[in-house]
């Protein structure tokens, strides 16, 4: 097993264990030299386990909180569909129980940190359970296992742990967080006591366990004898039995609630820090860009059959030109395309943003990449220390004279050489801030795509600056991004304040300030979570 190479990237160390789809295994990326977590899903899948796949993949991605395991790239190759993730130490919650009340409750915390994320983007796990809650060796906990989620509402099948699942998804009812808060119940009950408040072994057997009460957590604790451990307040065995309520209706309504009656249990030094919060508030739901989004899905479905598309995405600062940018990187990233991301304005120096494009599919792409850059190598090695100490090339002894002309032609022309082979999506963003030679490439590349399978697509502010920028723009379908409507604030907010009755207030007050600018928006929410008015 250890000489297994996934996608000419990733070896194989050994298994992680499996799961009811696929494999978790531990890789080395040997590109990057770095250990990873990779799930794998065979290619035998249905269609239906493939497309859920790829919606826990981007839903992952998208989310980058301390609370959720985080998910790095997607990829396929003939064993069927893969994404990594970073590789966490440590265990579940299933290893070491009873544990002290206290304890208990800052792990409930962290969990529900966690789910007001997804709850936050109308999403319920489905399969919370100790062996879906990892305990890192700092003591918090990550959500694992992201296969199981579904938007609320109704759904189309039956799937969670025995003791943990609710009645609601038994009887087929719609779902919403409140289904996670009675699993989070379950768990809670299972750390307190070491026993299942419901222990069945099959699903099946739930409707005549639920027939009885189970007892509160203190009294399970005293018939076991532990006395090392501290008594259970009854404010916990009450909120562990709401928890636990068949209806949804007796459970808190929502995840301010459960972490409000949890902070009350662990008295003072319990809240977030602003740095949780703001981790939060800098990824937040993508919200609206409907048309935007699909006329960008369009050009793909164009670029992949041959006609090759190069799009300017402009707006003013703030309007969201990075996170539409990231946002189609998630969704074509699953896609049959390579697809490649660089912020030209954290790149420096002459070929900056070229050389750190070329490094990107240097590491997603190795074997192809290498081949279709052979031919140019030489060149490109002249005007980049970069790019020639990756490909092992030794220092030219002097630079030859229309070098630079030459280097951006060959960047071309190893582009489309690629991309005459698989589809192929550029994403550069903040050009306005790009060198002068990449944004000469980039023009020339625009004017050259008509017949490969090639998506460029550039960042620009609304009103560009050089030259070279309106050649660009010129060459390009052009998408501005216009400010959000009151309802799309309204949207955003929810996503990062969840359901409360006081954020349709706040969002009118904000949006009045913005002006509809998203950027301005969450600015403003992190400077009210900084002054403690809210959170």
């Amino acid at each position: 097993m250890s000489a297994t190479l996934i996608a000419g990237r990733y070896r194989v160390e050994g298994s992680l264990g499996r799961g009811g789809v696929g494999e978790v295994l531990r890789v080395l990326d040997v590109e990057r030299g770095t250990r990873l977590a990779l799930k794998r899903l065979p290619a035998i899948a249905l269609p239906k386990v493939h497309a859920q796949f790829e919606f826990e993949f981007r839903t992952l991605a998208s989310l980058r909180h301390p609370r959720i395991v985080r998910a790095h790239e997607f990829g396929r190759d003939e064993a069927g569909a893969f994404y990594t993730m970073e590789l966490l130490t440590g265990d579940d919650l299933a290893r070491r129980t009873p544990l002290p009340w206290r304890e208990v409750c800052g792990l409930l915390r962290d969990a529900a940190e966690g789910l007001g994320v997804l709850h936050g983007r109308g999403l319920v796990h489905r399969d919370i359970s100790v062996r879906n809650l990892w305990r890192t060796p700092d003591g918090r906990v990550k959500l694992i296992d992201l296969g199981t989620l579904a938007p609320f509402g109704p759904s189309s099948n039956l799937v969670g742990t025995p003791p943990c699942v609710p009645p609601e998804a038994l009887e087929r009812q719609p779902l919403d967080a409140r289904a996670d808060f009675y699993a989070l119940g379950a768990v809670a009950y299972f750390l307190l006591t070491g026993l299942n408040a419901f222990p069945a072994r099959t699903i099946a057997q739930l409707e005549e366990l639920w027939k009885q009460e189970p007892r509160p957590p203190s009294h399970a604790i005293a018939e076991l004898g532990r006395m090392d451990l501290p008594p259970i307040p009854d404010e916990l065995d009450a909120l562990v039995a709401e928890l636990l309520s068949r209806s949804p209706l007796g459970r808190p309504a929502s995840t301010a609630q459960l972490l409000d009656r949890l902070d009350h249990l662990l008295g003072e030094g319990s809240s977030p820090s602003h740095e949780l919060a703001e981790a939060q508030l800098a990824h937040p739901a993508f919200v609206g860009r409907t048309r935007e989004r699909r006329r960008l899905r369009r050009l793909y479905m164009l670029a992949a059959r041959g006609r090759g598309q190069c799009v300017v995405v402009a707006g003013e600062p703030g309007q969201g030109r990075t996170r539409l940018l990231r946002e189609l990187e998630l969704e074509l990233g699953t896609s049959a395309a390579t697809v490649v991301y660089v912020d030209a304005a954290s790149q420096q120096g002459s070929f900056a943003t070229a050389t750190a494009l070329a490094g990107q599919l240097l590491d997603v792409q190795p074997t192809a990449a290498r081949a279709a850059l052979r031919p140019h190598a030489a060149v490109l090695a002249q005007v980049s220390p970069r790019l020639r100490e990756r490909l092992g090339l030794s220092a030219p002894r002097a630079i030859e004279s229309g070098v630079r002309m030459r280097a951006q032609m060959g960047l071309r022309d190893w582009l489309l050489a690629l991309a005459s082979t698989h589809p192929l999506v550029l994403l550069l963003d903040g050009l306005e801030r790009s060198d002068e030679e990449s944004l000469s490439f980039l023009v020339s590349l625009a004017l050259e795509l008509r017949g490969s399978s090639l998506l460029l697509v550039c960042s620009l502010p609304e009103q560009g600056t050089r030259p070279l920028e309106h050649a660009l723009a010129r060459a390009s379908h052009r998408l501005t991004l216009s400010p959000f409507a009151t309802s799309e604030t309204l949207e955003l907010l929810r996503s990062v304040f969840g359901s409360d009755d006081r954020v349709p207030r706040l969002a009118e007050r904000l949006d009045e300030i913005a002006r509809g600018n998203p950027g301005h928006l969450l600015e403003l929410c992190r400077q009210l979570v900084r002054r403690n008015q809210v959170r």
